[in-house]
């Protein structure tokens, strides 16, 4: 993961940069199409350990990784100086609530296997339309920067 980090952050810095944020939207669905469709086929085909495990990790290396890279554009076009502050404050809060929430619900009831992959792939589509629909209201903003 940390390779991956550093080849995705010194690549950014270039032309990748302009491709991922004029198509952000394309690969936000890539994003989540990908991961809702792992889901189903762990969940409905055939569950194997070692496909989750290394889908995942090309998962959260690259593709999750140049998305977090476009909505790091995003909250420096749309949030700045106290305004960033608080959202990055109350981004980590509600973070940080959901994972208690999640971890208090497991501890009760745990769910089966299945079920929770399941939440997981839906889980990625949730959060890419919520970026989706902010990249839409500063796309044109960051194309325009972009250009200069």
């Amino acid at each position: 993961m940390c390779i991956s980090s550093v080849a995705v952050g010194m690549a950014w810095k270039g032309k990748i940069r302009n491709a991922f944020i004029k198509n952000f939207a394309l690969f936000a669905i890539l994003e989540s199409s990908l991961s809702f469709l792992l889901a189903l086929y762990l969940v409905f085909v055939q569950y194997n350990p070692w496909v989750f495990s290394i889908a995942s990790l090309l998962y959260a290396s690259m593709i999750s990784l140049f998305v977090g890279k476009c909505v790091m554009a995003f909250k420096a076009k749309l949030w700045q100086d106290k305004a960033r502050e608080d959202f990055d404050n109350t981004n980590c809060i509600v973070s940080s609530v959901t994972a208690i929430i999640g971890f208090a619900i497991a501890t009760i009831s745990m769910p089966r296997l299945d079920i929770a992959i399941l939440i997981w792939g839906v889980s990625c589509i949730a959060d890419d339309i919520g970026w989706i629909i902010v990249y839409f209201k500063v796309k044109n903003e960051l194309i325009e920067q972009e250009a200069v």
